[in-house]
């Protein structure tokens, strides 16, 4: 079962291009291409894999 994506209004930017935010149960599942971008970057869905990656540093470190 496909799950059903919320698109927000909000947009978000990264230097890769601007993209829509679509959400689950309030978690992102995925970055949708700015409509007005005439070519959006695929590489804006590898930022949704890494949002809670096991390598991913949750809070500030300091030693």
């Amino acid at each position: 079962m496909k799950p059903e994506f919320k698109i927000e209004g909000t947009l978000a930017s990264s230097h890769w291009g601007t993209y829509r935010v679509c959400t689950n149960a309030g978690r992102v599942v995925a970055l949708k291409g700015f409509e007005k971008d005439e070519d959006p970057s695929p590489i804006g869905q590898g930022i949704v894999d890494v949002l809670d990656g096991p390598t991913r540093i949750k809070s500030p470190m300091a030693q």
